[in-house]
């Protein structure tokens, strides 16, 4: 490899390296930062639905034989469709309400308006807010081949405060995957347009120093060659080590110069001596 290949690896690859790390990393914080927002507004939400049901109706809730669950005898939870559809309008978040493990109503439709019934991937979340008697979160939990962030917290007896069941609150995952695809892009553009202006300047940078230490190389040249009667303008005037080499031998061109000058100048002299000796001898011996 060339001398500016190898500086522009020394330059480049670096830069490429920490940009790619600072690309993990930024994606990692932002993913990060991404759901503990979302799970907070799961929280919101589903504490704000809790706090529908609680605004309902008085007395405790009960299933009835026709399978309806009622809270006291004044209001029909599971034909509440309504509390829940409204706040899904405001805040894009399904709910559904569970009396013990049977869910009772959501606001959770399918492709053609009907609003689904199978939540058996979301039973381990509900035992657990049984068993544990806390709020509990997952991630990516599958209903119907779609993906679903949940957060689930427990629904008690006013009176007793006994847990009979669970409020839970679930978004489906895939507008977020698109956001940290978008997301995950830009950061890419980003970075690559950064290489491409790092890479130009680089590129620029290195060509002046190989400019000028081919022009230095070439007057070494010469001179070696014994080409010391021209002057060889190395190169501009630059205050680096580059500048410093080419001055140098510069100053090496003049000094050799002033030696092949003084040179010259000596042989002249003594070539003129012997001219001056001929005449001399020839003088005497003519006038014997």
């Amino acid at each position: 490899m060339k001398m500016k290949g190898k500086i522009l690896a020394l330059s480049i690859i670096p830069i490429l390296i920490t940009s790619f790390i600072s690309l993990l990393v930024s994606q990692y914080q932002f993913s990060k930062g991404l759901y503990q927002e979302i799970e907070q507004g799961l929280r919101t939400v589903a504490i704000s639905a809790s706090n529908l049901y609680s605004t309902q109706g008085y007395g405790d809730y009960a299933l009835k034989e026709d399978g309806m669950l009622w809270r006291g005898m004044n209001f029909n939870v599971s034909d509440s469709f309504y509390l829940l559809d409204s706040l899904k309008e405001k805040t894009g978040i399904d709910s559904i309400f569970f009396y013990e493990e049977i869910p009772v109503v959501t606001s959770l439709k399918d492709e053609n308006g009907i609003r689904k019934t199978n939540f058996d991937s979301l039973k381990p979340v509900i035992d657990e807010v049984y068993t544990q008697e806390k709020e509990k979160k997952k991630k990516k939990i599958e209903i119907d081949k779609k993906e679903y962030h949940v957060y689930a917290i427990p629904i008690t007896q006013p009176d007793s405060e006994k847990i009979i069941g669970s409020l839970v609150v679930i978004r489906n995952t895939e507008q977020l995957k698109i956001l940290k695809t978008r997301t995950k892009l830009t950061n890419i553009m980003v970075l690559l347009v950064l290489l491409l202006v790092f890479g130009t300047i680089a590129n620029f940078l290195v060509k002046s120093i190989i400019r000028d230490l081919t022009k230095t190389r070439d007057c070494l040249n010469k001179l070696a060659a014994g080409e010391l009667e021209q002057t060889f303008m190395v190169t501009k005037k630059r205050n680096d080590e580059i500048g410093d080499l080419a001055n140098d031998t510069q100053i090496l061109q003049e000094k050799l110069q002033d030696i092949i000058s003084k040179i010259k100048n000596g042989s002249n002299m003594l070539n003129l001596s012997f001219a001056d000796m001929n005449g001399t001898v020839k003088n005497t011996f003519d006038k014997q």
